[in-house]
């Protein structure tokens, strides 16, 4: 969903100035930019150059920082859910409660 938000922000300053990127930036083009910001492929094919458009990607690129590691603690809890559960289970406890602490 931020994907699509960074896109459309970077629509609207490629429209208001077209110089903002190293080309025009089309609704998909700039969700492509947004995605490869995120995935930090830095392609090299899009680039911003002036320094709104530089700023909106450092900004971008700071929330692309912690929704990955929320999403890696997330993922990590739930493993770690998961093994305490399977091994409780093994233990051969037919009467295992799993809290959230």
């Amino acid at each position: 969903m931020f994907l699509a938000f960074f896109a459309s922000i970077y629509v609207m300053m490629s429209g208001a100035d077209p110089t903002s990127f190293t080309e025009p930036l089309s609704h998909f083009t700039a969700f492509y930019f947004a995605l490869t910001v995120l995935a930090t492929v830095g392609f090299g094919d899009i680039t911003p150059v002036s320094d709104g458009a530089r700023f909106a990607c450092m900004i971008q690129m700071a929330i692309d920082i912690v929704f990955i590691a929320a999403m890696i603690r997330v993922v990590s809890s739930a493993a770690q859910k998961s093994s305490a559960f399977k091994a409780a289970k093994a233990k051969g406890s037919s009467n295992t409660l799993m809290t959230d602490l």
